[in-house]
C-alpha cells in the first residue's frame, strides 16, 4: 500500500491526473486508467496558443453546427432545456422598483426566436401595448439562451437557458420589463422582468421572487392597473 501511494504521488508530481478506479468495491488495480495532462511539458506561451487554437476550432464548429440545425427549422418547445445557473441571487425588490428600473415596459406576443451562431438568441415580440418607453409595433430582445449540442455526437440540439431570463417561446403572450444598455440592444431585467399571460391570469417566470411575495397580481386586469398606478408615481 505504501509503495502504491508513493507511486501515485510521483504521478501527480509529473502532472498526470484522472486516476479512475476500475473496481472500487474490490480495490483491484487492473481497471485503473491514466490520462496525461495535455499541457504537460509546454511553456506558458505554448499553452496559451494551444488553448486559443482549441477555442477557435470549437467556435468555428459551433457556428457551422448552429447554421446546420437552424436551416432545418427549430421547434424550440420540443427541445430539452438545461438550466444555466447565475452566480447572483434573485434580488429582493418590489414591483415598483422594477417599473422604475425598466427603460421599456410592454405587453406582446412572441413571434420568433433567432438562434445566433455566436451564442445567445434574439426573441422577437409583436407589441400590443407599450406602458413605458417608445416602442414600435415589434421589438427584438437579446437573450442569453442558446442552442447547444444535446450530446457528444452533435446530432441533436438542446437549449441552454439562463434561469434569470428563461426562454420565451413563439406564441407566448407576455409582459416584459426591458433594460437598455444602448438604444439598439434591449434585454430583459433579470429575475423580475418577464410575466406570462395565461388566459386572464398572470404567471411570473420561474425563480421570480415577486411570484411568492404577493407583489404580482393574479389577473391581467389587476396587473395592468398596478402598472398604471406605479407609472403615475
Amino acid at each position: 500500500m505504501k509503495s502504491q501511494m508513493r507511486a501515485l504521488a510521483i504521478l501527480v508530481t509529473l502532472g498526470l491526473f484522472g486516476v479512475i478506479l476500475g473496481s472500487a468495491a474490490s480495490g483491484a488495480t487492473s481497471g485503473q486508467k491514466l490520462f496525461a495532462d495535455p499541457d504537460f511539458g509546454m511553456s506558458y506561451d505554448e499553452r496559451v496558443a494551444a488553448h486559443a487554437a482549441n477555442s477557435d476550432a470549437y467556435r468555428a464548429r459551433y457556428q457551422e453546427w448552429v447554421t446546420s440545425i437552424t436551416s432545418k427549422g427549430v421547434n424550440a418547445r420540443s427541445l430539452p432545456i438545461r438550466d444555466l445557473s447565475m452566480s447572483t441571487l434573485a434580488p429582493s425588490e418590489e414591483l415598483g422598483e422594477v417599473v422604475a428600473r425598466a427603460a421599456f415596459i410592454a405587453r406582446g406576443t412572441v413571434v420568433s426566436i433567432d438562434w445566433l451562431d455566436t451564442g445567445g438568441s434574439i426573441t422577437r415580440l409583436t407589441v400590443q401595448r407599450a406602458f413605458k418607453g417608445s416602442i414600435s409595433t415589434s421589438v427584438d430582445i437579446l437573450m442569453a439562451n442558446s442552442l447547444v449540442p444535446a450530446d457528444e455526437s452533435w446530432t441533436t440540439a438542446a437549449i441552454s437557458q439562463l434561469e434569470a431570463t428563461p426562454v420565451l417561446f413563439p406564441g407566448d403572450e407576455v409582459f416584459v420589463f426591458l433594460d437598455s444598455k444602448d438604444k439598439a440592444t434591449l434585454t430583459p431585467i433579470p429575475w423580475t422582468g418577464m410575466y406570462l399571460v395565461r388566459g386572464e391570469s398572470i404567471v411570473a417566470t420561474a425563480h421570480n421572487p415577486l411570484a411568492t411575495n404577493g407583489e404580482v397580481g393574479d389577473t391581467v386586469a389587476r396587473f395592468e392597473v398596478d402598472l398604471e398606478r406605479l407609472l403615475r408615481l
